[in-house]
């Protein structure tokens, strides 16, 4: 069993095996992330010259939102909550690519404890496609988490050219990493509801001493350090299956 500081961490191989968590099941981790891929419901095309032809003349929340990112302040989030279908559902674009927009996190009370002095609540933060990033397109990441304090669901930083993570405090979901990631810094989190998910090579262990090195209190997850190497994200079709994968150290 690995554990830091009341953390479990533990590593995806792709073969079927004994677990190394206690609070939750493999099946109920692996289904969860089946069910959250990070990626929002979107308007803005997939092809890249397309993408920059359609931003043309647009402000940053109206690029933010064809994304399927939108900002609110508590008052708006409050009431978004009281309509809320709480259903999740799958979008699929003309490119026969599945997009999920994870099921809404109702937690307006831990909001109030962040939104302070005007800060802002955003959906999710994503990325515009798995083919190019935000510089592709000429957009500056800072000003997408401007005012941002709380993030309702997943923190997915994959190929982000943030250093850090400005007035994020809050995380409803996964906190999401990998080798390409620029970020130096993410000592302004106070709490991750989710998990920390980095695609590396490096072991759980390893994967820990260097969210520390980026300044990142461990006592605030609340979830698992999750590894995924390379030989499960390029080659294994069952990963997000709900199946059992193997955990080691």
């Amino acid at each position: 069993m690995i554990r830091f500081n009341g953390i479990f961490g533990y590593s995806f191989t792709g073969r079927k095996a004994k677990t190394l968590i206690q609070n939750k099941t493999p099946d109920a981790q692996i289904k969860q992330k089946s069910r959250n891929k990070g990626y929002g419901s979107k308007s803005i095309p997939f092809k890249l010259e397309e993408a920059k032809v359609f931003i043309k003349g647009k402000t940053t929340e109206e690029i933010m939102n064809s994304i399927g990112m939108y900002k609110e302040d508590l008052a708006t989030a409050i009431e978004n909550d009281k309509k809320s279908t709480k259903a999740a559902y799958y979008r699929k674009t003309s490119e026969s690519e599945d997009y999920f927009v994870p099921k809404p996190v109702h937690n307006i009370g831990e909001y109030a404890k962040y939104c302070i002095n005007g800060k802002m609540i955003l959906n999710e933060y994503i990325f515009p496609s798995t083919k190019w990033d935000y510089a592709d397109i000429g957009i500056d990441e800072n000003e997408l988490i401007e005012d941002v304090a709380v993030i309702k669901n997943s923190l997915n930083l994959r190929h982000s050219a943030l250093e850090n993570t400005g007035g994020i405090k809050y995380v409803g979901g996964d906190l999401v990493l990998d080798e390409k990631s620029k970020i130096k810094d993410l000592s302004s989190i106070e709490k991750i509801s989710g998990s920390v998910i980095v695609a590396t090579e490096e072991s759980v262990e390893e994967t820990a001493e260097r969210l520390k090195n980026l300044k990142l209190n461990l006592d605030v997850i609340k979830g698992k350090i999750i590894t995924i190497p390379s030989k499960v994200r390029q080659g294994s079709p069952k990963t997000n299956t709900g199946k059992k994968l193997n955990c080691m150290a």
